[in-house]
């Protein structure tokens, strides 16, 4: 059987990034007797997942667009050009929309028929100059791809306006997260935190939309109320030397613990005490679907991420505006003792199961293919 060519256009392959995740979880789940799959990795992030794909039989092609400035991007986009110019491929499954702007362009040109393109956010920066380039970069995206999807409606909605798009849901395994009391105990030993002590936490790349600086003031009001907590933030990116700039201001430096990228999270969800996501903006919010995954509470930006997230009742949602005090005194009524188990029963029966969901993204490929 003649496999379909697919492309995965991703922003990068680290594991700190929720579309990689997003890629990753469906690549070891896809049928590759059907399907070849080739991924082109438009950044320069850490490389964590290149051993699973290339482990898939998969290529790699890196652009790395980013390392080019000024008018040196032109350079960058003839890179763009000359791939599409010189491989075919029957799908492309765009997962970045800015990129998508030159990515789809050629991918049109160079004959590739069927051009998908697919939303993960809500809002592209918390940097209003990156919104104001991605206002023009983004239509043009949308204009030169022939399908759309998107991991929530409001992420669809975002992008594509009134086109019609279809959700594919951002998914997981459910065997990589559950909750291990000797895990908890060697992580809490490894990263010297006492019993008495509380840990808030969170995963995710370090960059202003996230807004971890929030999780420092949070921290703050913590303290003030006599309560022994620890933040922890697991990840890299561009706001990491102002983070820690941030906790020093505070002087707050010596309970806030940077790990960097990891390549297992499920440790550091057995860790935690409270799981905080204060995002400006989330497609979804996968992290939060793998915290809930083990049992522990959640915290997150009201209006701000996909309410169907909540699949659990340790997930509560808050507004960012209610400012940091009220979102600590959320985390004070969390000391109470609760019984801490894998949730995944309620897993099961989500939306958020890949066994399911892969077999959506399949039919797709096959129904969308002009070949």
């Amino acid at each position: 059987m003649l496999k379909k060519k697919i492309l995965f256009v991703v922003p990068s392959l680290s594991r700190a990034n929720g579309i990689s995740t997003f890629c990753i979880n469906y690549l070891e789940k896809l049928n590759l007797d059907k399907y070849s799959i080739d991924f082109l990795v438009m950044g320069e992030q850490p490389h964590d997942y290149y051993e699973v794909v290339e482990s898939k039989g998969c290529n790699i092609f890196e652009i790395k667009f980013n390392q080019y400035h000024g008018i040196k991007k032109v350079k960058a986009i003839q890179k763009i050009r000359d791939f599409f110019k010189e491989n075919e491929y029957d799908i492309i499954h765009c997962n970045t929309s800015n990129f998508g702007a030159f990515t789809q362009y050629y991918a049109k040109k160079y004959g590739i028929k069927t051009r998908i393109l697919h939303s993960h956010e809500i809002i592209s920066s918390a940097k209003l100059l990156n919104r104001l380039r991605n206002s023009f970069m983004k239509p043009l995206a949308v204009v030169n791809s022939n399908y759309y999807l998107a991991c929530s409606e409001e992420a669809g909605q975002a992008l594509f306006k009134r086109r019609k798009f279809d959700i594919i849901n951002n998914c997981i395994n459910a065997k990589n997260y559950y909750f291990d009391e000797n895990i908890r105990k060697e992580m809490r030993e490894k990263y010297h935190i006492s019993d008495s002590e509380f840990v808030i936490g969170t995963v995710g790349r370090l960059s202003k939309i996230k807004n971890q600086k929030f999780l420092i003031d949070i921290l703050e009001e913590l303290h003030h109320n006599n309560l022994r907590a620890k933040l922890i933030l697991v990840g890299d990116g561009p706001e990491l030397n102002e983070l820690k700039q941030y906790a020093v201001r505070k002087q707050l430096d010596k309970y806030v613990i940077f790990t960097g990228t990891q390549n297992d999270v499920n440790a550091f969800y057995n860790l935690m005490d409270v799981f905080m996501l204060p995002s400006f903006a989330e497609g979804l919010g996968l992290v939060l679907i793998e915290a809930e995954l083990t049992g522990v509470k959640c915290l997150a930006s009201e209006n701000r991420i996909p309410k169907k997230t909540k699949y659990t009742e340790l997930l509560k949602f808050i507004p960012i505006e209610s400012g940091a005090t009220v979102w600590a005194e959320e985390v004070l009524k969390s000391r109470d003792a609760y019984s801490r188990e894998s949730r995944t029963k309620e897993f099961e029966n989500s939306e958020f199961n890949i066994e399911n969901e892969v077999k959506k993204l399949e039919k797709i490929y096959d129904e969308k293919y002009n070949g």
